[in-house]
C-alpha cells in the first residue's frame, strides 16, 4: 500500500501530473490524503490510475493544459475521490474530474468542481457512481456540461449541492455500436 499525506505546500508537475498513482496489485489500494495546499500538473493535477482513494479537504487540485481529454483529476480502475470542505477542483481549460472506468466513484460532501472549457465537462463518466451531498459543480464554457455520462452502469445520487452549467446540467449520452445498446442508468435527486 502506498500512502501520501499532504497538509500544506505545493506539488507541481510541469510535464504530466502533480501526483501520479498506479498500483498493479488487486490486493492493495493506494491512498492520497490532501488536507491543505495545492497540487497542479500540466495534463493532470492528480492521475489516480488504478485502485487509488483520493480525499481532498481545504486544498486546490488543478491542471494547466487546454484539452477536453485531460482533467484536474483523472480516475482509473476502481479509483475514488472524496471532496470535503474547502476542496477545489479547478480545470480552467479542461475537464474537472474524469472517470476512465465504469467502477470509479466521486463523493462530493462540499467544495467546488470548476471547468471553463467550451464544450467541456465538470465531471465526465464512463459509468460509475457520483454521490453529491453538498458543494457545487460549475461549468462556464459555452456548450459545456455539468455531468456528462456516456456508458451504462451509471448512478447519480444527489442529496444536496448544486450543478450549474452554461449549457446542460446533466447529460446522459446514448452510446451504441453495431452489437450493443447501453441504457442502464439511475438518477436520484432529493
Amino acid at each position: 500500500n502506498g500512502i501520501i499525506n499532504m497538509s500544506g505546500g505545493k506539488v507541481i508537475g510541469t510535464n504530466n501530473a502533480g501526483i501520479y498513482s498506479y498500483n498493479t496489485n488487486n490486493n492493495y489500494r493506494q491512498t492520497v490524503n490532501i488536507n491543505g495546499g495545492k497540487v497542479t500538473g500540466k495534463e493532470y493535477g492528480i492521475d489516480a490510475n488504478y485502485m487509488t482513494n483520493v480525499t481532498i479537504s481545504n486544498a486546490e487540485v488543478s491542471n494547466q493544459v487546454s484539452n477536453i481529454d485531460r482533467s484536474a483529476i483523472n480516475l482509473g480502475y476502481r479509483s475514488t475521490v472524496t471532496m470535503n470542505e474547502g476542496a477545489l477542483i479547478n480545470a480552467p481549460s479542461s475537464t474537472g474530474v474524469r472517470f476512465n472506468s465504469n467502477d470509479c466513484s466521486l463523493t462530493m460532501n462540499a467544495g467546488e468542481i470548476k471547468s471553463g472549457l467550451s464544450n467541456g465537462y465538470g465531471v465526465y463518466t464512463n459509468g460509475g457512481t457520483i454521490n453529491i451531498n453538498g458543494g457545487k459543480i460549475i461549468t462556464t464554457g459555452t456548450s459545456s456540461y455539468g455531468i456528462y455520462n456516456i456508458y451504462s452502469g451509471f448512478t447519480l445520487n444527489m442529496n444536496g449541492g448544486e450543478i450549474n452549467s452554461s449549457n446542460i446540467g446533466i447529460y446522459l449520452d446514448r452510446y451504441s455500436n453495431t452489437n450493443y445498446y447501453y441504457e442502464a442508468r439511475t438518477i436520484n435527486i432529493n
